[in-house]
């Protein structure tokens, strides 16, 4: 801001903010003649444009001065990247048998675009599938899938989904994103060694059979030794 004369009285709060990024202060700074104005408060993706009403501040002669002029007010703003964390769920047991598990992202700013798919999984548990809901900031992630015991770990990579500036979001960061999931155990008869069953690959007690054909039941289970 230039005035032609040194002023006194201009300040912060004297500057109108407009324009459609939603800027909230103005800080002044310098004088008498030329001041800096410091705009702050953006939340959106758009146009932030500064004026100086008419009768804030004064000359030497206590002449208030006129509204400003301008060849070029208006800047554009864009919002940083989108940033996002990602972690088990509050109240996601770990470790668990259970499915699914569930994580929760949050990003930093509303985003657009991020669904399943967009969710990368690794560990050893072998899961394949992680269904994303919620939004536009705090999403659920329902992993299941797993084909045996181990860890379930997601991410989000980069330039999945973005923001209002169509800016993308950087790739996730986490303080706990990894449940360690311990698959319910299955058992299986084994043929040709007699008199036995396997649950996860350990070997339980003796199972006698007293005919060429005996069925055993136990908890569901159906065990056939011909």
């Amino acid at each position: 801001m230039v005035f032609d004369q040194p002023v006194t009285g201009f300040a912060t709060g004297d500057v109108t903010l407009a324009g459609t990024a939603g800027a909230t202060a103005g800080t002044v700074t310098g004088g008498p003649t030329t001041y800096n104005v410091a705009v702050s408060g953006m939340t959106a993706c758009g146009t932030v444009i500064a004026t100086i009403p008419a009768g804030v501040c004064q000359n030497a002669s206590a002449q208030t001065n006129v509204a400003s002029t301008s060849t070029d007010n208006t800047v554009p703003y864009n919002l940083a990247a989108p940033s996002v964390t990602i972690n088990q769920a509050a109240a996601q047991p770990d470790p668990t048998g259970a499915t699914p598990i569930l994580f929760t992202a949050v990003f930093d700013q509303a985003v657009t675009g991020f669904t399943t798919g967009d969710v990368t999984l690794s560990g050893t548990a072998g899961a394949n599938s992680a269904v994303v809901s919620g939004g536009p900031t705090t999403y659920t992630i329902s992993v299941s899938g797993m084909t045996g015991s181990g860890t379930v770990i997601p991410t989000i990579a980069a330039g999945v989904c973005q923001n209002a500036c169509a800016q993308n979001n950087n790739a996730s960061t986490s303080t706990d994103n990894t449940v360690t999931y311990n698959a319910p155990a299955t058992c299986t008869s084994v043929d040709p060694v007699p008199n036995q069953t396997v649950c996860n690959g350990a070997s339980t007690a003796a199972v006698n059979f007293t005919s060429a054909t005996q069925e055993l039941f136990s908890a569901g289970l159906t065990i056939q030794h011909q």
